[in-house]
């Protein structure tokens, strides 16, 4: 089963949340949705699960034009980030409504609710009632209820922002492996870019309504096409700064008038003049034996054993990660240098033009 969007769209009281866009799903296939708080994702999977009818376009499943037709009759599980149980009954009884509904035999429900609730780390909750558990075991009923029974199209609203971060890192795992052999179309939105990475499939950027990139996650996290999506696909966001290629005598890069080390070989096409440089922030460090750009830090923040520091060059913010945990002030002098192979490039208006593997174009 393929789920197409054709030029769908969707206004809620004259307010664009979706801008016109078109979407192939295959069987089989993960989309992990990624964009900031409000960018759509949530109206987006409305629209895919028929709870939101889009105001321009078609939705076709199959060949079939399922744009009008109720989410009752479509064979769609969701899963949002608040749980939602049927607090009378027990969690076995939660798992398996779904297949008492599709009539499934006793021993194929014993042993499906089994299968599901061993996945996300419930077994020995079966007998207990929604309100006896904790937030986050709630959540996991209502995930194990909705892949108990096999659906043509899955869809996974942040389903682990309120789980703890050893259970997110395992249901994570999970749900690769739980559609992995299947025909299932999953589709997990996500304010956390990194779990499009993690979840290994395909990534879809949204930004303020609009899909503005797709593609396996990997060369979306490698090739950003915009300046809009590449500030998307990490947390810490991209870090983008004005630079210019200059040609007098040796080409160089410059940002600040501040030369930033050898041009590597994928920009050595562009021509003279200004751009807009996009690094990651394990590509950039401190390290003074090297030439770098003179910047104010900001802050800093300490996660785990490594240091994001955070720094002015002019009017952009630079993020630097590095290990250990580094201890600066604000206003402090840092030099900060440029992992320049890895560096991507883009034109004054936001275009990607070089990045490593993929020849540079002034067109």
């Amino acid at each position: 089963m393929s789920v197409v969007a054709d030029q769908i769209s969707l206004t809620v009281d004259g307010e664009d949340w979706l801008y016109p866009f078109d979407l192939t799903l295959e069987p089989g296939s993960f989309t992990t949705v990624i964009g900031a708080t409000r960018a759509g994702k949530t109206s987006l999977l409305r629209v895919l699960a028929g709870l939101a009818t889009p105001t321009s376009g078609r939705l076709v499943v199959d060949g079939r034009d399922v744009t009008g037709l109720n989410v009752r009759k479509r064979s769609v599980g969701m899963v949002y980030q608040e749980f939602v149980n049927y607090p009378g009954k027990t969690v076995f009884e939660n798992i398996a409504a779904p297949l008492r509904n599709a009539k499934e035999s006793a021993d194929a429900i014993r042993k499906r609710v089994g299968e599901v609730a061993e996945i996300v780390g419930i077994t020995e909750l079966l007998e207990r009632f929604p309100l006896e558990l904790s937030g986050g075991q709630q959540q996991r009923v209502a995930i194990a209820r909705t892949i108990a029974r096999k659906r043509a199209l899955v869809l996974l609203d942040e389903p682990l922002v309120n789980l703890d971060y050893k259970l997110r890192e395992h249901l994570r795992g999970e749900f690769r492996r739980i559609f992995a052999d299947s025909d299932t179309i999953a589709v997990y939105s996500s304010s956390e870019p990194q779990e499009a990475l993690i979840l290994n499939g395909d990534a879809l950027v949204l930004s303020e309504g609009r899909v503005i990139q797709h593609g396996p996650a990997v060369e979306v996290y490698a090739r950003p096409e915009s300046v809009t999506a590449a500030r998307q696909v990490s947390d810490p966001p991209m870090s983008i700064i004005p630079a210019r290629m200059s040609v007098n005598g040796t080409r160089q890069w410059l940002v600040h008038g501040e030369p930033i080390g050898a041009e590597p070989a994928h920009t050595a096409d562009l021509a003279e003049g200004d751009y807009q440089l996009g690094i990651y922030p394990h590509q950039l460090s401190t390290d003074r034996s090297r030439p770098g750009v003179h910047t104010v830090v900001d802050f800093v923040e300490v996660s785990g054993s490594n240091s994001f520091i955070y720094a002015r060059a002019g009017d952009a913010m630079l993020a630097i990660k590095e290990k250990g945990v580094h201890e600066h002030r604000l206003g402090d002098a840092v030099q900060v240098n440029f992992d320049t192979a890895h560096m991507l490039v883009f034109d004054r208006n936001g275009t990607l033009v070089a990045c490593p593997g993929k020849e540079a174009s002034n067109d």
